[in-house]
């Protein structure tokens, strides 16, 4: 993991490098910036996960630099240091979803803990991401089979997934339930979120850890029936299969 330390103040810049305890933290690389220039150079140039930036500074703002960054679509998390007890700084970098905003003089002991709570919310979100791309990999991976389903050997059916990037793992149990909903003409309204999405997230909620949802389509060649498909968990596997409740929108 990177940081980049920005500062005009050259006191300042060593204090932070050299009375943070970066091993400890697990930073591989502390790069350094005096001016928003320099900074945003360096962050075109190498990657960079956490930013502790001053805001006042002669030839650009560490607000402005925040800005900049969120345009440019980086993912850093960013700490800001000030001398200033300013509302307006405050508020600025509170919609600029900044990660902390720290009052100088500065306590290096405090400091240093408000790292490790940023590096771990770096850590979790990163997390999250890989998890979040896989379950997508596994939905798109069932979804194209199930639309054109075909008997296949299990060899067979692991080749087409590791050509999606998708590990199908052998000795897995699944769920295969077709879901018919009576609609009418008015619950296809432009203000009622789609049905697919809703039985989703109806489905993702009362989902239990012996059942999970993982993938979820209307079908094709029908109107109002939606395939869902549960992976089962056969250690906590149980004769209770998932179950919609009717619920009524007034």
């Amino acid at each position: 993991m990177n940081i980049l330390l920005v500062d005009d103040d050259r006191f300042i810049i060593e204090a932070l490098r050299e009375k943070i305890n970066w091993d400890k933290l697990h930073i591989d690389i502390v790069y350094v910036a005096y001016s928003l220039t320099q900074a945003q150079n360096i962050i075109k140039e190498h990657p960079i996960d956490l930013m502790i930036s001053d805001i006042e500074m002669p030839q650009g703002s560490g607000l402005e630099l925040l800005s900049w960054i969120r345009n440019e679509k980086y993912d850093i998390k960013t700490i800001f240091l000030t001398n200033y007890a300013d509302f307006n700084y405050a508020q600025k970098a509170i919609e600029l979803q900044s990660f902390e905003y720290y009052l100088k003089p500065i306590n290096f002991e405090k400091l240093e803990l408000i790292i490790q709570k940023a590096i771990g919310k770096i850590e979790n979100h990163s997390l999250n991401g890989k998890n979040d791309a896989l379950l997508q990999i596994e939905d798109n991976f069932w979804y194209d089979y199930l639309r054109k389903p075909q008997l296949s050997r299990i060899d067979e059916l692991e080749n087409i997934a590791s050509k999606q990037d998708f590990i199908l793992k052998k000795h897995q149990y699944f769920f295969l339930a077709v879901l018919t909903i009576n609609l009418n003409e008015e619950d296809y309204s432009a203000e009622i979120p789609s049905w697919t999405s809703q039985l989703k997230r109806e489905l993702q909620r009362i989902s239990q850890p012996s059942y999970k949802l993982i993938s979820l389509f209307k079908m094709e060649s029908q109107v109002d029936q939606y395939v869902c498909l549960f992976r089962v968990d056969s250690s906590k596997r149980s004769d209770k299969c998932p179950h919609l409740t009717q619920q009524s929108n007034n």
